[in-house]
């Protein structure tokens, strides 16, 4: 097991740690690695947690039910607060957030009804046109309105689908009410999957700006993001400050690293000087950024801190990034998804 200077991690699943029932390239040595203190947080209300464990175990990952978070059981402890037992919800979302919602005390409907007092809203394959427009019907008869969690987009073998975000925009741009948001980037998300194993000090690890890193900023934890799911260099590059990661790894083949040995691979106390000695960058109005890394000797995981590191005190937008040679983009390339 690792030794760290963190009591637990907060890993992200989609993007993260798999692709539907594919394991991303590395996570699984890495994360076993990290021992009984790595707990799964999932925005993905549509399986339960043993559903998710039963899956993780067939690919690799030692972990059980008491290691999985879902945005489904965060959803329905916002619906305890918030509502009157017996209170008569609108679900959208898999018969797994149905049932953990009637578990909870509520009487879910598929229809809205003249008494219909909340809706919650989690991915679904099944959901269309007909279950939207019940729901917005709904909020404006006024009806609460909660969202299991806002990714517009859903990895999967084939690619990104439709996330459950986008449908939930499609409801607020109809009614003009936003959903109040259980899952990442909320910090419960974060505090509770922590308190699961009794942690203080975590290391949030995901590969989604909005969801994951920002959810680690919001609870105060230390995050890593990776570029082994829907997030981009020139994503980071740009990120706003509630989205800047501590670290950032092309894959968690590094991970060790981060957590044992250099402590100038953090990317809000990195000194200036040692950036620059690895990235020389230009960024033109247009946005194209020009690279030159001058130490052939520097791992690709610290090239790619230093980038980041480097844009960040830049006052361009980073549209795309380019080698100035050809060694320089042969190292470009190495990085997923630019």
């Amino acid at each position: 097991m690792i030794t760290s200077n963190y009591d637990c991690y907060l890993v992200d699943l989609d993007g993260t740690a798999n692709v539907g029932d594919l394991p991303i390239p590395h996570a699984v040595t890495a994360l076993n690695a990290l021992g009984d203190r790595v707990v799964f947080v999932t925005n993905n209300a549509s399986r339960s947690p043993e559903t998710v464990a039963q899956r993780l175990t067939r690919i690799g990952y030692r972990t059980d039910p008491r290691h999985i978070l879902t945005s489904a059981q965060l959803a329905c402890q916002l619906l305890r607060e918030e509502l009157a037992p017996g209170t008569e919800v609108l679900v959208l979302g898999a018969p797994y957030l149905e049932e953990l919602i009637r578990q909870s005390g509520f009487v879910t409907v598929r229809d809205e009804t003249p008494v219909t007092g909340a809706v919650v809203q989690g991915h679904c394959d099944d959901t269309g046109w007909r279950e939207l427009s019940s729901a917005a019907r709904a909020i404006r008869q006024g009806a609460r309105y909660f969202a299991t969690n806002r990714d517009t987009s859903l990895p999967s073998e084939r690619g990104l689908n439709v996330g459950n975000g986008a449908m939930v925009g499609a409801v607020e741009i109809s009614t003009g009410v936003r959903a109040t948001t259980a899952g990442k980037p909320s910090p419960r998300s974060m505090q509770q999957a922590a308190h699961l194993v009794g942690g203080q000090h975590a290391l949030v690890i995901g590969d989604r700006l909005d969801t994951d890193i920002e959810g680690g900023v919001n609870a105060g934890y230390d995050t890593l993001c990776v570029l082994t799911g829907v997030i981009t260099v020139p994503d980071i590059c740009n990120a706003a400050l509630s989205q800047r990661p501590t670290f950032v790894l092309p894959n968690l083949s590094f991970i060790a690293e981060i957590l044992t040995v250099d402590t100038r691979l953090r990317l809000d106390t990195m000194p200036t000087s040692y950036s620059s000695s690895l990235v020389e960058l230009e960024i033109d109005t247009q946005g194209k950024a020009i690279v030159h890394f001058p130490d052939h000797a520097a791992t690709s995981r610290d090239k790619l801190a230093a980038l980041i590191h480097q844009a960040w005190h830049n006052n361009h937008y980073v549209y795309t990034i380019v080698g100035a040679t050809a060694d320089d983009m042969k190292e470009i390339r190495t990085w997923k998804n630019l």
